[in-house]
């Protein structure tokens, strides 16, 4: 088994169609054929995951199973110490309470990615690129709903020129202004007017065709299982959601028709 193995065992992606092989089954796959070095970096990066399954424990939002840890391994890793980073327990050590845990999670998360990113490769690259697209979308909706960002970005690096757009933005009067790089982003969501779903849509898929370029110009390399991995993230999210709105929409019809 190889990386070009698994690289050609991968089914084509597409952004509206449903994911045709699932997470289980692509995790799999790379158990059985990536090298040590390769899965350390895919940790890190599903590492994501794991840090933000940390806080719903505390706020009662759903599990994501996209991360290292299905919820019972990950609540047995919190308990014992045991298969995660340092910084991530010695931050729930100092922060032992929920309330402590829900208020200083910007801290946690500024550190992951400060921790992560450190270690350079793939998994770097694109946290820095989600890292910087969370920066633009926090100031943007900041902007929009007049929230006040020095709390969020009070653990960053205010001499980064992009966090220092976002700030100059938040105390500037007139719409946010998106930096440069994200110019199209900013314009397919200017597209979508204000509906919060298509917006929801919009932003997935840029970051789609973000990582889907690097599935297409890098085939079959591990940057690009990488991608495509990000890819198939967005697709299970959107399928899912999908079937939530769908069962939701019957509802409300089998109920407007019992009326």
């Amino acid at each position: 088994m190889s990386l070009l193995y698994a690289y050609s065992a991968l089914p084509p992606l597409q952004f509206n169609q449903p994911p045709p092989i699932s997470l289980g089954r692509f995790y799999d796959l790379l158990e059985l054929n990536l090298a040590s070095k390769a899965k350390e970096s895919l940790i890190s990066l599903r590492r994501i995951i794991d840090v933000k399954n940390i806080l719903s424990f505390q706020t009662g939002v759903h599990f994501d199973p996209k991360g290292n840890f299905l919820e019972a391994g990950l609540r047995l890793a919190l308990s014992s110490g045991e298969y995660l980073p340092a910084y991530l327990l010695d931050f729930l050590e100092e922060h032992s309470s929920s309330e402590s845990l829900i208020e200083n999670f910007p801290l946690l998360y500024a550190t992951f990615f400060q921790k992560e990113i450190a270690k350079g490769g793939i998994a770097a690259e694109f946290l820095t690129f989600e890292k910087e697209l969370n920066f633009v979308l926090m100031g943007y909706l900041a902007k929009k709903q007049g929230i006040n960002l020095e709390s969020y970005l009070q653990y960053e690096d205010l001499t980064d020129p992009l966090v220092a757009h976002i700030i100059l933005q938040s105390k500037n009067t007139g719409p946010f202004i998106f930096p440069y790089e994200f110019r199209r982003l900013g314009e397919m969501i200017e597209e979508t007017g204000a509906d919060p779903m298509k917006q929801y849509v919009a932003i997935d898929r840029y970051r789609f065709h973000f990582y889907g370029e690097i599935v297409h110009n890098d085939s079959g390399s591990f940057r690009s299982i990488c991608a495509y991995m990000m890819c198939l993230w967005m697709i299970t999210e959107k399928a899912a959601l999908d079937e939530k709105k769908g069962r939701e929409m019957l509802t409300e019809l089998v109920e407007s028709d019992d009326e």
